[in-house]
């Protein structure tokens, strides 16, 4: 059986500066939407991701440029005047990972290492500890437009 979480890619490239600050370089940038485990509060669920899942993960993936974290604020989007009227207190995701790479050459190491059975095994193992595996979704995003507002 073909594991489709690890094959499952939408493929595009961010045009825009580096997450080093080094110049201005096409670079990969892959989108994971996370939604937590049935019972895994949200305080747990960014604890555990933040002590065990994310340094299980860098350690396994040095063609990783940046692995950055960002977990949805709930009380802070009722703010955001759209979602006042429509707010539902739980949504389809929890937290949103960026993977950034150098090249393609450096997502195509990433992908044939996740293809790896052993790691692969052992990276689903420790999802299952705290997430709803079933509703992670990846996609290589395309940025377009990265301009200050004055």
């Amino acid at each position: 059986m073909i594991d489709v979480t690890v094959n499952f890619f939408y493929m595009a490239v961010e045009k825009h500066c580096r997450p080093d600050g080094l110049e201005e370089a096409p670079m990969i940038k892959l989108l994971v939407f996370n939604k937590r485990k049935e019972g895994v509060s949200r305080e747990e669920f960014r604890r555990y991701y933040e002590s065990t899942h994310a340094p299980l993960a860098e350690g396994h993936y040095p063609m990783v440029l940046r692995y950055r974290r960002n977990y949805l604020d709930y009380d802070r989007s009722l703010l955001t005047g759209r979602n006042c009227a429509e707010y539902v207190p739980e949504t389809d995701f929890d937290s949103i990972a960026e993977v950034f790479f150098e090249d393609w050459e450096s997502f195509e190491a990433f992908r044939d290492k996740s293809a790896d059975p052993e790691l692969r095994a052992q990276i689903k193992a420790d999802e299952e500890n705290f997430l709803d595996v079933s509703a992670i979704r990846r996609y290589i995003v395309e940025v377009d437009g990265d301009s200050p507002w004055s």
